[in-house]
């Protein structure tokens, strides 16, 4: 191969190295600025504090978690105040579909209809378990589903409102 091959080749080869990163990178930026989208509709939709104060864990199983099985988690207050939530934990169950945030039913019927308290961080009762049952009747998909579970709930210093959210995949 005589020198300007080899230089040619050089070029091409770069062209092509070059191509294939922008390419790989637009594929791969759409996803992001849709995701970015998804999660400002979600900060538009629930603007207040929002997994700070609180942690919501998955506790089992591990996910895709079976349609017909209940999620248990659990809520943990990270302040140093006591928060304060209605008898159902101010929960929304969500799914993002044609570009908006969907509220789910929840199936779980939480007694007694009275207010739940979890102490400041570190206090025995600064966590408690928390079932939710999403009514997919009205869902066909035959993938995955991912969910959004929501808590929202007082302080009780400044009743500003907090909350926390996990995301959960839902599957056969």
């Amino acid at each position: 191969m005589n020198r300007v091959q080899s230089g040619m080749l050089r070029y091409v080869t770069t062209i092509v190295v070059a191509l294939s990163f922008f390419l790989a990178s637009c594929g791969n930026g759409g996803k992001n600025q849709e995701k970015l989208i998804r999660e400002n509709k979600f900060a538009d939709e629930f603007p207040f504090s929002l997994n700070s104060e609180l942690e919501l864990t998955l506790i089992e199983p591990q996910p895709p978690v079976s349609p017909d099985q209940k999620i248990v988690l659990t809520v943990k207050n990270k302040t140093s105040n006591c928060v304060v939530f209605p008898a159902n934990y101010g929960i929304k169950i969500l799914s993002y579909n044609d570009n908006i945030w969907q509220e789910m039913p929840n199936l779980v019927n939480y007694l007694p209809d009275e207010k739940i308290t979890l102490t400041p961080e570190g206090d025995i009762y600064s966590a408690r378990l928390v079932f939710v049952f999403p009514d997919m009747k009205n869902v066909f998909n035959s993938q995955n589903l991912e969910i959004r579970i929501l808590v929202a709930g007082l302080l009780c210093n400044s009743n500003s409102q907090i909350g926390a959210f996990t995301d959960v995949v839902i599957g056969n």
